[in-house]
């Protein structure tokens, strides 16, 4: 996947996300690079997220290191019917996490907190 350097829309990363989408078992041919990332299971949403190195935070989810219990004990559960999908933008930290909480919020993905609080705001 071809790094992003100029600026893209909500609805053309989640395009992006639903073309690009690879079963979790594969995520180890992802390369690192930072940027955005969605968890996928039966269509919907389980998880949006940024970093700095897309394959190792993923990495770090599987094995139980992501912050996220639910979604660790999730993903140990179902692995086999997740999708994991990326896009990778070379943007300042500031503007991963604004677009991370705009696409969470038109995904709402059931294990981000921010989404659960803006649901129940």
């Amino acid at each position: 996947m071809a790094r992003v350097h100029g600026s893209l829309d909500v609805d053309e990363i989640i395009r992006r996300f639903e073309s690009n989408a690879i079963p979790l078992a594969e995520y180890t041919m992802m390369r690192d690079g930072r940027g955005l990332y969605c968890l996928f299971q039966d269509g919907r949403c389980l998880y949006v997220g940024r970093s700095r190195a897309v394959q190792s935070r993923v990495d770090d989810h599987m094995c139980g290191n992501g912050g996220n219990a639910a979604l660790s004990r999730h993903m140990s559960r179902h692995g086999d019917k997740i999708y994991v999908s990326f896009v990778y933008l070379d943007r300042p930290d500031s503007e991963l996490d604004g677009m991370r909480d705009k696409l969470a919020r038109r995904l709402q993905p059931k294990f981000n907190r921010a989404a659960l609080r803006a649901r129940r705001g």
